[in-house]
């Protein structure tokens, strides 16, 4: 079995911390938030996808990882917390090319992904009349409605009308009811036009569905027990809609990937697999499924990238290995054609001495052998630049 080959590095100075990264829905570029309230923007070279179609899908393990820059770059008034693309980008069409983003106390943005500037914003209001800015944002599969997590609620607004508008789902009944969803709603995930889940920094998931009446709740809320009061920050259905990835932060010594079969709604006291990874810091580490449903990656924060092969008919792990990096990754993403893993690296660190030399905060994107990790092999001849 082939390893990862390093194609592409994208430096960053200590101060940019980056926050997960996520190619676009087309493949066409990059994008990731850093701590210095910014969004880059990052387009796949061309000489990438040449030297892929050249060596049969292939890069030489050993070759230079290309140096890459941002080709755009948009600020945020305050820390940004989350950010997603529109689900229809395509680059052939400029109208779909944008993205949103959520910031601390701002309203949501979208962003022209072509020119830089600012499309709509969205925003949601407390009753004392200021901002409450999201925490978590997740776009529907049609990309008609934008859902945002904040503290015990989840928002929901329509793509086509910006502005205050928006329906309120309360995931608690009363400010001290034990029931339902406690604490801010750090992770969204959404399948076809109705239905999506919510996790809480509490240690919770719930499913809901827009068609129900939100003062009856959630569809389905999972026993607390089973994420043991560890925060959940990362959800993603798989492309059936029938499995849930759930992952959480500060679990230690061991932390795990709990996947859930919703089919088997009258027996949740235990996951139906769980894929082992380190994740014992309070940072968001990310995980993308790949749309084959074979295909996975973890961030984690013992340098390195945890990649899965899993097998749907018994649902068991039939491969694990490792893309070792320099730091702390938290953040991974496939791209939607090419045999490409794309890592987010970097973490807070404290000064201890004038002299102190940490490592460089960096994007890279790993080649990834297609034969070796993907239900079917993918080219480069796939996707069009």
């Amino acid at each position: 079995m082939d390893d990862p080959s390093l194609a592409l590095e994208c430096l960053l100075s200590v101060e940019e911390i980056p926050k997960n990264v996520k190619w676009s829905p087309d493949g066409t570029c990059l994008l990731t938030a850093t701590e210095k309230k910014r969004l880059l923007l990052m387009e796949l070279p061309n000489s990438v996808i040449e030297s892929l179609q050249k060596k049969s899908g292939r890069i030489a393990n050993g070759s230079p990882p290309v140096v890459w820059k941002s080709i755009l770059e948009y600020a945020e008034a305050e820390s940004i917390r989350d950010y997603a693309w529109y689900p229809g980008m395509n680059s052939n069409d400029t109208a779909t090319c944008c993205f949103v983003s959520c910031a601390r106390d701002q309203p949501l943005h979208l962003w022209d992904a072509y020119t830089g500037n600012l499309r709509a914003s969205y925003a949601a209001w407390k009753t004392t009349d200021e901002i409450d800015g999201a925490v978590s944002l997740a776009f529907s599969q049609d990309g008609t409605k934008l859902y945002t997590g904040s503290e015990s609620a989840v928002r929901l607004f329509y793509t086509a009308e910006p502005g205050k508008n928006c329906f309120v789902r309360k995931t608690r009944s009363k400010r001290q009811s034990k029931d339902g969803q406690h604490g801010l709603i750090g992770a969204l995930a959404t399948w076809g036009h109705y239905l999506y889940a919510a996790g809480s920094y509490k240690g919770s998931v719930g499913l809901y569905d827009d068609r129900i009446d939100p003062e009856q709740g959630a569809v389905l809320l999972f026993p607390s027990q089973l994420f043991k009061s560890h925060g959940v920050t990362a959800l993603q259905f798989n492309s059936s809609g029938f499995c849930l990835f759930v992952g959480t932060r500060a679990e230690r010594p061991q932390a795990y990937i709990r996947i859930f079969d919703l089919r088997r709604i009258d027996d949740f006291e235990q996951e139906c697999l769980r894929l082992p990874r380190q994740a014992g810091s309070n940072q968001r580490l990310g995980f993308h499924l790949f749309h084959d449903d074979h295909t996975f990656a973890t961030a984690t924060d013992n340098k390195g990238v945890a990649l899965f092969h899993l097998d749907n008919f018994d649902f068991k792990i039939s491969s694990h290995v490792q893309a070792k990096e320099h730091d702390v990754v938290n953040g991974c993403h496939f791209h939607p054609q090419l045999p490409l893993l794309a890592t987010a690296l970097g973490q807070h660190r404290f000064l201890q001495h004038k002299y102190d030399i940490f490592p460089r905060n960096a994007l890279h994107v790993w080649h990834i052998p297609p034969s070796s990790y993907f239900s079917s092999p993918r080219t480069a001849s796939s996707i069009s630049i």
